[in-house]
């Protein structure tokens, strides 16, 4: 189990990649995680500099004030990974990547995922993706991700951006929403158990929903799934691989073997 010590109430946070042009990824992503600077402070960085949505753009993380709590990376894999390692350096500790292009994409990108989650253990951080749409938790303002969902008492566990982006529009549409998010990808560190445990006694959640194409070890998920029942929290299971349709969809999607 993964010790939660900040991974969803950072102090200070960075998104990498941060961009002005409204049709990047890194221009919701920063636009979103500003919305929780009355909570921590929240830096952009752009390898041009300038200025982003009326904030400064910093060219790297080694010109921060500070070493950010939590980074977000939208940026290629090759770039994504030079950020991680200069950020490990710095002292980083939890890291939220929707770069794609690793563990989803054939032996290379295995290959490749595997050098990162090895760096990001070396080092006692925590990594979420790669190949993920973000996280969210309401309680704490943190929206650290491409889409914004609507608050309310429904935690999500999911594999899938587009499963949680349709779930959160069935949400609007019964006026409610998330309490907290985590879109695990291709759960190269941090997995469904651990996202599991994050709910466990977590108050502002009242049913949570798990999407997952890899329970990984069976045993270990129905242990995590049982601590959060028996904290008060009833618990949905949506799954796929019924269909040899399904389980080639999700081996594609996140490199997943179904379980």
């Amino acid at each position: 189990m993964k010790k939660m010590f900040d991974l969803f109430d950072p102090k200070s946070m960075a998104v990498v990649g941060a961009s002005a042009a409204e049709h990047k990824w890194g221009h919701y992503v920063a636009k979103h995680s500003l919305l929780g600077q009355e909570r921590r402070r929240c830096y952009l960085i752009n390898k041009s500099g300038g200025e982003i949505l009326g904030q400064q753009a910093y060219k790297t993380l080694g010109d921060l004030p500070e070493v950010p709590e939590l980074i977000t990376l939208t940026v290629p894999p090759a770039a994504a990974e030079t950020a991680v390692a200069e950020a490990l350096q710095l002292g980083a500790k939890t890291f939220v990547m929707m770069t794609g292009g690793f563990g989803e994409q054939g032996p290379e990108g295995k290959a490749r995922e595997k050098r990162l989650v090895e760096q990001i253990k070396s080092h006692g951080a925590v990594l979420f993706g790669p190949n993920c749409v973000g996280i969210h938790d309401a309680d704490t303002d943190l929206y650290a991700g491409r889409i914004l969902y609507p608050n309310g008492p429904i935690g999500v566990v999911s594999q899938s951006g587009l499963i949680t982006h349709d779930l959160s529009r069935y949400c609007r549409d019964i006026n409610s929403g998330f309490s907290r998010c985590i879109n695990l990808g291709n759960q190269a560190d941090f997995d469904v158990r651990d996202g599991l445990d994050a709910f466990v006694g977590h108050k502002p959640t009242k049913a949570l929903i798990v999407y997952c194409e890899d329970m990984l070890n069976g045993r270990e998920f129905m242990s995590a799934a049982s601590r959060v029942v028996n904290s008060g929290i009833p618990l949905i299971l949506i799954t796929v691989g019924a269909s040899e349709a399904a389980a080639s969809s999700a081996k594609s999607h996140t490199g997943a073997l179904v379980s």
